[in-house]
């Protein structure tokens, strides 16, 4: 028999021998919810670890009716951690807990809410009860009530423009019908499938690949409008090419704003010149617009030869020995430092400069016989250490302590 077989067959046998606890989770459970819970039957579960070691509770009973009049019955697979820490044990009362939510607003609540926000993830963010209530309604009164919002990604003005393709004889063969608030930009990237530092087969690139001999034209089919008129032009559009026999090559759903569109290196430039100019520090900025921050370091705007992020004040920056030692010539202390100043002692003491600094601001190290004298207040190794744990630590790190504990014998 080889080697792996007889590990296996021991860890089964093992796994088969261990105690079952469901004994143990029954009374837990049992003596955790008959008060809040006494609906809830736990007296035959069984308790089960998956592959993960995941623990599981099979076999709760519960008592609850439904609207018809039914017991909700056994639930199987729930948590122990959701049952203990989540009160969830019951597959059925959570769905009930959850329209309950629902329908804790009415109609008229939910529209009203929906009327404080202009996009989405306003919503959400704002009243996010009630956007989880509304989505649970209808789906076409959701999109009533938030259709007055604005799509998150682009809220510019749009053009609706179409690729045209023609086959060999110049008859109408196919169309790509989008909207874009850069034409040109849109038309370089159908064509090259560059989209910023990525490039991706676009639909109209694999056209042209594959149709060679077929004629090529753009158009732009409107004059920029808003955005929500450019998102039902596109769609009319698109019919309109589908009714006249031309084969749509659109994957995705017309009707869209589209791709969010991508920050220039010159916007992310001019917004920090802009914090800049207000006093912004480098924390503040990194806090309030975290995704700007992101895209700058993604793109290594922050570093040499672009620097975007030092006209903020307070940029975290290497500090040389003479700036270090300006800014400590205020202190009394390296105490005073480190309690007052700990970004300071930290540069301090990375740099390599504790000994200087204590010349500079004339505070010596504290020699053996200080600590000697400053150990007579205690009566033993563990009086001091009990009632000065930091004057200890000194001691140990100093390597003093075998001279503490000679000086306790000796008076002793």
């Amino acid at each position: 028999m080889k080697l792996i077989d007889v590990l296996y067959e021991t860890v089964i046998d093992l796994y088969e021998r261990a105690p079952d606890k469901s004994e143990i989770v029954t009374s837990k459970l049992i003596d955790r919810f008959k008060d809040t819970h006494p609906e809830w039957d736990f007296s035959n579960v069984k308790y089960k670890f998956d592959k993960r070691s995941e623990r599981y509770v099979d076999n709760m009973i519960c008592h609850k009716k439904d609207e018809n009049g039914i017991e909700h019955g056994i639930s199987n697979d729930m948590k122990y951690q959701d049952i203990v820490h989540f009160d969830r044990a019951c597959w059925k009362c959570r769905r009930q807990q959850a329209k309950r939510l629902s329908n804790k607003f009415t109609d008229d609540e939910l529209r009203d809410e929906a009327k404080k926000y202009n996009t989405k993830s306003e919503f959400i963010y704002g009243s996010p009860n009630h956007y989880d209530a509304a989505r649970k309604r209808d789906k076409q009164f959701y999109q009533d009530i938030t259709s007055h919002m604005v799509p998150a990604g682009d809220k510019t003005q749009k053009i609706i423009y179409a690729h045209e393709f023609y086959d060999s004889e110049g008859k109408p063969y196919a169309a790509y019908i989008g909207l874009t608030n850069n034409s040109e930009r849109r038309y370089k990237e159908h064509i090259s499938g560059v989209y910023g530092e990525k490039k991706i087969t676009t639909q109209v690139m694999k056209f042209l690949n594959d149709n060679p001999n077929y004629s090529h034209q753009y158009k732009e089919l409107t004059d920029f409008v808003d955005f929500q008129t450019a998102v039902k032009l596109e769609d009319t559009w698109k019919n309109k090419y589908d009714k006249k026999g031309w084969i749509i090559l659109n994957v995705a759903k017309t009707g869209s704003i589209g791709a969010p569109y991508r920050i220039t290196n010159e916007q992310l430039k001019q917004k920090v010149i802009e914090c800049g100019n207000q006093g912004m520090t480098y924390n503040e900025f990194r806090q309030k617009f975290n995704n700007i921050y992101s895209s700058i370091v993604r793109r290594k705007l922050h570093l040499p030869p672009y620097n975007y992020l030092d006209i903020l004040s307070n940029k975290k920056r290497s500090y040389t020995r003479d700036e270090i030692m300006d800014m400590a010539k205020d202190y009394k202390s390296i105490a005073q430092i480190a309690k007052e100043n700990p970004t300071l002692y930290g540069r301090i003491y990375l740099k390599g400069l504790v000994d200087d600094v204590r010349k500079l601001i004339n505070d010596p190290l504290k020699d053996e016989k200080y600590y000697l004298e400053k150990i007579k207040d205690y009566n033993s190794v563990k009086d001091l250490r009990i009632n000065n744990r930091k004057l200890y630590y000194v001691i140990h790190s100093r390597g003093l302590l075998d001279k503490v504990k000679k000086y306790y014998k000796s008076v002793s």
